[in-house]
């Protein structure tokens, strides 16, 4: 006796169609009204997202949860301002050549 195989019409997948096209919608609107607080909420979820596994294992090693969370906060500014450290500079004499060279290039696109 053969077996009954379930088988899926061959456009299937175009009842998913409209669903997807609600969320890019909604995913548009979201950033285009609220990307002034969406943005930087985003970039909070990916930090606790990035932090977390140090923190866990600052725990693990017998810091209590609220000090190994601070101590990962501490160390990611640091990481962040040490970086600025070295980035700023070099970006302020970059647009300081830049403003210079400004009037030049004007007078030479005209």
């Amino acid at each position: 006796m053969p077996v009954a195989v379930n088988r899926k019409p061959p456009f299937w997948w175009l009842g998913y169609v409209p669903a997807a096209l609600l969320v890019a919608v909604l995913a548009y609107l979201a950033v285009a009204v609220g990307g002034s607080v969406l943005i930087p909420l985003l970039l909070g979820f990916a930090l606790t997202f990035m932090l977390e596994p140090l923190a866990d294992r600052l725990e693990r090693s017998g810091r209590s949860r609220p000090s190994a969370v601070l101590l990962t906060l501490l160390l990611a500014l640091l990481a962040i301002a040490t970086v600025l450290l070295f980035l700023l500079p070099s970006v302020y004499h970059q647009l300081i050549e830049s403003f210079d060279k400004l009037p030049l290039a004007l007078r030479l696109s005209l």
